[in-house]
């Protein structure tokens, strides 16, 4: 569907960005499905998220991001997964969540794989993208019972004072 190939298209985009200078480069879902039909492979399952990894192990990738999108009660739940393909091994993880697609697709899913592709050497991840972008609404504030103090008491100043005063007497004495 639409928003599913945006989201595609906006993690394509950003680890384009996020690898440059690396020598890492960034293949189109279209150029798969090319190579592979051209090895005489079924490309079809590319589209339907079944074969990620063995798509990225016979086109002999280095590294390969896969992604699913799951709506859990309203909340959209974008995981993204980093794989290094020789040991075909997960080297992590990034999750991006909303109840809102249009905040998934900028800025959150392009921050989870700025993150997530910062694992990988020679990438650096850009300050905005460190931080999961998500304010948590403010907390409401807590009902006063009774006034704060605003200070010591008398009772308190006077021996205070006192303490000060006799600090005093004993430093003349000594002198």
């Amino acid at each position: 569907d639409k928003q599913r190939r945006a989201l595609t298209n906006a993690v394509r985009e950003e680890a384009t960005k996020a690898v440059k200078g690396t020598g890492i480069k960034v293949m189109t879902q279209e150029n798969m499905e090319t190579l592979l039909t051209d090895m005489g492979l079924d490309a079809s399952c590319i589209s339907e998220g079944a074969c990620e990894v063995d798509t990225l192990r016979n086109l002999q990738a280095n590294y390969g991001v896969t992604g699913k999108v799951t709506n859990f009660g309203g909340t959209y739940v974008v995981r993204l997964q980093l794989y290094e393909m020789r040991g075909g091994t997960m080297v992590g993880a990034e999750d991006a969540k909303s109840k809102d697609p249009l905040e998934l697709y900028d800025p959150l899913v392009p921050n989870a794989t700025a993150r997530l592709l910062g694992r990988l050497p020679g990438v650096v991840v850009p300050a905005s993208a460190r931080l999961a972008v998500v304010t948590p609404p403010a907390p409401a504030p807590a009902p006063v019972t009774a006034p704060a103090p605003s200070g010591p008491s008398a009772a308190e100043l006077e021996a205070q004072r006192e303490r000060q005063a006799a600090a005093e007497r004993e430093r003349a004495a000594a002198a």
